[in-house]
């Protein structure tokens, strides 16, 4: 079951636990699951229960590993995939976090990013523990600054169990995959707030960081 689950994170990583898809999300990860993929657990009701229904075959959730069910596994470039419960796959494990805003990065892009992962590690590369910012992250953080004249990227918000949105400078692989003109996303502009833009011009990224 997930206690069982989570005493194995904890095994391996001290005061972690079993994650579902919106705790990978809200982590920031800056890089996808090994090859073989990841167990993440379904996401949690609006009261927080953990669902019931991964690998299941009768006592609960994580408690079979035959071919009579399925469950979610994070892929090589952070999505997720369902899969039969009889398969060996390593766990998604993370600890708590909240949001502070680091600064925006010295460097522009144009909106292929590698995806939120590749986001996440492009922020790390300059402000090292960061990831990249949703607008509500930077906004939350308080910060003292707006963005750059050029404006800075921001993510879409996520959703209300911390999956990000799937939509900006997307061209069929995902988010933050696409530098063409044929769609958009939001950049924080010199007032703090959002403004929408195509997605082939350079801009700087705003970068967050959990403690």
């Amino acid at each position: 079951g997930f206690p069982g689950a989570n005493a194995k994170c904890r095994a391996e990583f001290p005061d972690s636990f079993f994650c579902s898809y919106g705790d990978y999300s809200r982590a920031e990860p800056g890089a996808g699951a090994p090859a073989g993929g990841a167990w993440v657990d379904y996401e949690r009701t609006s009261a927080g229960v953990r669902a019931s229904s991964p690998c299941n075959n009768g006592l609960g959730s994580w408690t079979y590993a035959g071919t009579a069910d399925i469950a979610d596994y994070v892929n090589t470039t952070g999505g997720t995939v369902g899969s039969n419960c009889n398969i060996a796959r390593a766990l998604t494990c993370r600890t708590p976090i909240k949001r502070v805003f680091r600064g925006f990065t010295a460097t522009s892009y144009l909106g292929d990013l590698g995806g939120f992962p590749g986001a996440n590690a492009k922020c790390r590369a300059e402000f090292p523990g960061s990831f990249f910012c949703s607008y509500s992250d930077y906004t939350r953080s308080e910060p003292s600054v707006g963005g750059p004249a050029t404006g800075a990227w921001v993510d879409y918000e996520r959703t209300s169990a911390g999956v990000r949105a799937t939509s900006p400078c997307n061209n069929g692989l995902g988010s933050w995959t696409y530098s063409g003109n044929a769609d958009i996303a939001d950049y924080v502009n010199t007032y703090g707030g959002t403004v929408g833009s195509n997605c082939n011009v350079p801009r700087q990224l705003a970068c967050c960081q959990g403690y």
